[in-house]
């Protein structure tokens, strides 16, 4: 079933904003759903800590965008069940700010805030900001999910 399309048509006919309650990512990347494949949760089934507008940010996403997004979403979600999710700084941001992710031309970026960290964890990252570091993954089989939940413990745990 292909969601876009019927977010589409839904679109044409009621026009632009009536969608807004609509997740139209996969059912079986969302942590929240059960139940049979395709079908959207209500407003009221999605967990507290997620934001419908990051949904929209990650399915405007061309793929492979939208699907690494998906992953590191979900993966964020199961090491950090409480954690928050806003957007901010226009992107998706996680646990106060602690986490982003960044859909870019070819490739997303799960982004870290770095305060506090000691030199041979910031060894750990790619990039050389000086708030932020990251890592980059330009397809879903090159998520490295070992790497990614000791990233997000190691954060978690020492940034405050």
């Amino acid at each position: 079933m292909d969601l876009d399309l019927i977010s589409s048509s839904f679109q044409q006919f009621f026009g632009e904003g009536s969608h807004s309650g609509l997740v139209r990512a996969p059912a079986k990347c969302l942590p929240w759903v059960t139940g049979v494949e395709g079908s959207n949760p209500s407003p009221s089934a999605i967990p507290s800590n997620m934001s419908s507008k990051i949904d929209d940010y990650i399915n405007k996403q061309p793929s492979p965008q939208k699907e690494i997004c998906q992953r590191l979403r979900e993966l964020i979600f199961r090491i950090l069940p409480d954690a928050r999710e806003e957007m901010k700084w226009g992107v998706p941001a996680f646990a106060d700010g602690k986490f982003y992710i960044v859909a870019l031309k070819d490739h997303v970026n799960l982004g870290f805030s770095i305060q506090g960290l000691t030199r041979e964890e910031l060894a750990l990252f790619d990039g050389r900001g000086k708030t932020t570091r990251h890592i980059q993954a330009d397809s879903t089989a090159n998520i490295d999910e070992e790497r990614i939940v000791k990233l997000l413990e190691l954060v978690d745990k020492r940034v405050q």
